[in-house]
């Protein structure tokens, strides 16, 4: 069987004519093969997504589509996978040979526990192998970058309107294909880190070797066919329990939510350690309820990779809300978080920017820096006192809804509705997210009207419609804290900001408990020396004014996985592979400079000396 093939390399909704092939003649603009396909990629071999990669990927995050979901781990003799339909389960053990390549034993297995051979050709086979494969290939710290960049694309449903906005079809083409060309090559070429795997024959699985020694299990959906001889270290379930009564706690009614609504619901992950500052925001917002003016918007502003973006999910969970996001970068603009105006028979937005050049409005730049003129310019006339510039960018953007929505009178256009716009519409929980990456200072102001609370909240939208925000729809914002590229908020977008939390890195304590939740770190010691570590490289950075760099939790739990993974071959963690792993997945990103990497390279070093052969 091959598992890197091409045929029917096809996708569905909006990613239906998304490129699947790359070729250097091409020179598609930001696209770089895997660094193992990149010499091919130069001589002009082209670089194919493969064909079933989008479905593996979706399944190993723990996404179910088509009544198909999937169950993979980790045991003493190698890798087993399932992937569970209604009707039947394929299963599968990899196992290790004693020279260090792995074969096959699969089956599929009947609700009654009949036995049978999986047909070898088939695309389920191929999905299956892959699947139980996937710890391996993301041992590898390139394409482990690769699936955390898409991480959140691989959440959306290939028909949602997420996909229309910031380029993200051409952006996650990019990374898919990327991806495939790492696990075809570590898969089919003679290179070191070529995963060696027989998939020539395959040995009948059998109900006896279904018993075995979990070592550790990537996804949340439980097993069907496969027993644990002894419980895994930290089951997702068992984390689970330590918050059972918090998702829909702080629900403000008792409503009810359609099928697909509950999809949408926020949950806890897995392991998740529950900050006091989410519940308090959560019973903020509860008891709050009843008031005039109800809290309904939170900023969260702090470190990058210190659990902002978590928290929003956890508050979403703790309200029992739908959930959806919207990542800001530095061109968003107001059509991004309302909603794309299409010209029928285009696919091109039409540009918000360009509608109001054209009818000779003041920008949001404009309103800001300089609200008199643009009081006078969009009004006709002097300003009493000194001019609201929230209450001018309302006004003209009014002006431009209408003009667009005369332009669509005709049915010229097709407006295709913004998360934002439905979370406020239905009564969702919604984040936007990096906030200050805006470079428009104005962008966020627009928003005003939606963050009142009460009967003041309204917005006009490009089809001529003005909607009430619905009581329930919650805001979220979150912010790095200033890093480059950042700016501050309008001081009229911070006013209506109810609750402002400024979050610091988590404390040590914190850090532990989080890696000990999450991913069982088997030596209390060495972690502890681990976190000295970031905690000392967060210190010296400050103290040397090192600024265009991370150093904080999300970089030692990567640092912790690499490690990990290294000691899977030797049975135990030493110093040296925790000063390797270091590199990488700490060092190389506290600053964009090697100059400075190495000013706080004694950081590790006097926790991890470097070994003679390194």
């Amino acid at each position: 069987m091959n598992l890197v093939n091409f045929d029917n390399v096809t996708f569905a909704g909006k990613l239906a004519n998304m490129p699947t092939i790359f070729s250097a003649m091409q020179k598609n603009s930001g696209y770089v093969p895997s660094k193992y396909y990149q010499d091919r990629y130069n001589k002009g071999v082209v670089v194919r997504t493969m064909d079933v990669i989008y479905d593996v990927l979706r399944l190993y995050k723990g996404i179910t589509f088509g009544g198909i979901s999937a169950y993979c781990a980790e045991t003493k003799k190698g890798y087993i996978a399932e992937i569970q339909t209604d009707s039947n389960t394929l299963a599968i053990h990899i196992l290790r040979k004693k020279d260090g390549s792995l074969y096959c034993k699969a089956s599929s297995i009947d609700e009654n526990d009949v036995v049978t051979k999986i047909t070898q050709d088939s695309k389920g086979l191929k999905i299956l192998v892959l699947t139980a494969l996937m710890p391996l290939i993301l041992s590898d710290q390139e394409a482990a970058d690769i699936y955390s960049a898409m991480s959140d694309f691989l959440e959306w449903d290939a028909d949602a309107d997420d996909w229309m906005y910031n380029n993200h079809i051409h952006d996650f083409a990019i990374l898919l294909n990327r991806f495939s060309s790492n696990v075809e090559a570590r898969l089919s070429f003679p290179i070191p880190e070529k995963i060696g795997i027989d998939t020539d024959s395959f040995s009948m699985l059998k109900l006896a070797d279904l018993e075995v020694d979990i070592v550790r299990e990537y996804t949340t959906t439980p097993p069907l066919k496969f027993r644990a001889k002894t419980a895994p270290a930290a089951k997702a379930a068992e984390e689970k329990e330590k918050t059972p009564d918090f998702e829909g706690k702080y629900a403000y009614s008792k409503r009810e939510f359609s099928e697909e609504e509950k999809a949408l619901v926020a949950k806890l992950p897995a392991g998740y350690v529950l900050p006091e500052f989410v519940t308090e925001i959560c019973s903020y917002f509860k008891k709050s309820t009843d008031f005039p003016a109800p809290m309904r918007v939170a900023y969260l502003v702090g470190p990058s990779g210190n659990g902002k973006t978590e928290a929003a999910n956890a508050i979403g969970a703790g309200l029992g809300l739908p959930m959806s996001h919207y990542t800001c970068n530095p061109n968003t603009e107001i059509f991004d978080f309302i909603g794309q105006v299409f010209p029928n028979g285009s696919d091109t937005a039409l540009s918000y920017e360009a509608v109001r050049k054209a009818l000779n409005l003041p920008s949001t730049e404009d309103i800001v820096n300089d609200p008199a003129s643009a009081y006078r310019l969009l009004y006709g006339k002097e300003p009493e006192g000194y001019p609201d510039e929230g209450q001018i960018i309302v006004d003209m953007m009014e002006k431009v809804m209408q003009h667009i929505s005369k332009l669509g009178g005709g049915k010229a256009f097709t407006y295709v509705e913004g998360g934002l716009i439905r979370a406020a519409r239905l009564g969702y929980c919604f984040e936007v997210q990096e906030i200050g990456m805006v470079l428009r200072p104005g962008v966020a102001v627009g928003l005003n009207a939606l963050l009142e609370s009460g009967g003041n909240s309204f917005i006009t939208l490009p089809t001529g419609e003005t909607i009430r925000k619905h009581p329930d729809c919650t805001l979220i914002f979150t912010s790095n804290d200033g890093y480059e590229g950042t700016s501050n908020l309008n001081q009229s977008v911070l006013d209506r900001m109810a609750l402002v939390y400024r979050l610091p890195n988590p404390s040590k304590d914190d850090m532990k408990k989080r890696i000990m939740s999450r991913l069982n770190f088997p030596d209390q010691n060495i972690l502890n020396r681990m976190v000295d570590v970031i905690y000392d490289i967060q210190t010296a950075a400050k103290e040397k004014d090192i600024t265009d760099g991370v150093c904080g939790y999300r970089a030692l739990e990567n640092w912790c996985m690499a490690t990990m993974i290294k000691a899977m071959d030797t049975g135990c963690i030493t110093d040296a592979i925790v000063y390797q792993t270091a590199i990488n997945t700490v060092m190389n990103k506290t600053s964009q400079h090697e100059e400075y990497v190495e000013e706080l390279m004694s950081c590790l070093t006097c926790q991890f000396a470097a070994p003679n052969n390194i």
